[in-house]
C-alpha cells in the first residue's frame, strides 16, 4: 500500500515524523521531496502518484491557511477529481490536522465538501492519531490475495501473447486487433493489481502501436511512478513526447534514460534528433558521435 502525503513546506518537520511513524508500520509513503526525480515535471509525476496511491493524506494546518499560494491546493484539486470517481464506501482520502485549524470547505460534488470527511487531530495526541491513521489504512487496504495476483499475472501473460502475435503479424487489421486485445488484458491486470508497473508499461507500448500517444504517456507515467529507475520507460515516454512535438519534455525523459543506462545507443540517437528540432546543433553532433561510437 502506498500513501501520498500532501502538505506545505512550513510543516516539513512534522511531515517527516509522520512519514517515519507510518513507515515503522510498513506503510509506504510517497512524498514529493524524495520521490520526484531531478528535472521532473512535478504536476505530471504527482498526478500519477495520486492516482496510483492507495491513500491520500492531506495535512492541514494554520500554516496552510496562512499561505496565499501553495502547490498543496493543486494536489487537493487532483485529489478531489479522484474522490469523485472512487467508491464512497472505501477509505482513500484521510484529512489530518497538524495543529488547530479548519478543514477547507472545498466542494467535492453531491452537496458535500472536504469538511464532511472525518478528520484526525494529530496535535492533540500524536501517538493516538498515528494509531487512527494506521487503522484507517489497514481497514481500507485490500488484503493480499494470492488468487487475485495470480489472475492479474494470467491476464498479463495473455496480453503479452496477443502483443507478441501482433508484433509478428503482417496484416494491418490483424496487428491492430492483437494490440487491442493486449490492451484489454493489461487493463484487466492493472484493475486487479494497481501496482503492476510492468502491465502499465506493456499497455503503453500497445497504445503506441495503435497510435494512442496520450494514453501511452499516461501509462508510462504510472509505470515510472511505481518504479522510477526504468530506463526503457523514460526513453519511450521521451519518444512519445517527441512524436507530440513536446521537445523539452522529450529531452528531459531521454536524458534520464541515459543517466540510468549510459550504454543506451538509441537514446543518444533520438536525443540528437530532438536537439536538431531545438536548433542545438553542437549537442546533436555530440550525441550522434556517441551513438556512432557504440555501433559494432
Amino acid at each position: 500500500m502506498q500513501c501520498f502525503i500532501s502538505y506545505v513546506r512550513e510543516n516539513s518537520d512534522l511531515v517527516d515524523k509522520l512519514q517515519e511513524d507510518l513507515e515503522s508500520h510498513n506503510i509506504e509513503v510517497w512524498i514529493d521531496r524524495e520521490d520526484l526525480g531531478a528535472g521532473s515535471r512535478w504536476k505530471r509525476e504527482i498526478r500519477a502518484a495520486i492516482r496510483s496511491g492507495s491513500f491520500f493524506i492531506a495535512c492541514f494546518s494554520k500554516e496552510y491557511h496562512e499561505r496565499d499560494t501553495t502547490y498543496m491546493n493543486e494536489e487537493l484539486t487532483l485529489a478531489i477529481e479522484e474522490i469523485r470517481i472512487r467508491h464512497a464506501d472505501k477509505t482513500w482520502f484521510i484529512p489530518v490536522k497538524l495543529n488547530e485549524c479548519d478543514i477547507p470547505d472545498r466542494e467535492i460534488g453531491g452537496g458535500e465538501t472536504l469538511h464532511d470527511f472525518t478528520y484526525i487531530t494529530l496535535y492533540e495526541n500524536w501517538d493516538q492519531g498515528i494509531e487512527r491513521i494506521v487503522k484507517e489504512i489497514q481497514q481500507g487496504s485490500p488484503q493480499p490475495n494470492q488468487d487475485t495476483d495470480q489472475r492479474a499475472q494470467e491476464e498479463f501473460d495473455k496480453g503479452s501473447g496477443f502483443q507478441n502475435r501482433a508484433d509478428e503479424a503482417t496484416d494491418p487489421e490483424e496487428k491492430r486487433r492483437g494490440y487491442e486485445e493486449a490492451i484489454r488484458c493489461y487493463t484487466e491486470a492493472v484493475g486487479l493489481r494497481i501496482d503492476f508497473a510492468e502491465a502499465y508499461y506493456n499497455r503503453a507500448i500497445a497504445h503506441d502501436a495503435v497510435g494512442s500517444i496520450a494514453k501511452e504517456i499516461e501509462d508510462l507515467t504510472s509505470a515510472i511512478t511505481l518504479q522510477y529507475n526504468l530506463p526503457d520507460a523514460h526513453y519511450n515516454r521521451g519518444l512519445a513526447y517527441f512524436k507530440r512535438k513536446d521537445y523539452d519534455e522529450a529531452i528531459e525523459d531521454i536524458t534520464k534514460s541515459i543517466e540510468l543506462l549510459p550504454t543506451f545507443p538509441d537514446a543518444y540517437y533520438v536525443r540528437a534528433r530532438v536537439w536538431l528540432r531545438l536548433n542545438e546543433w553542437e549537442k546533436a553532433m555530440a550525441d550522434i558521435a556517441t551513438f556512432r561510437s557504440m555501433q559494432p
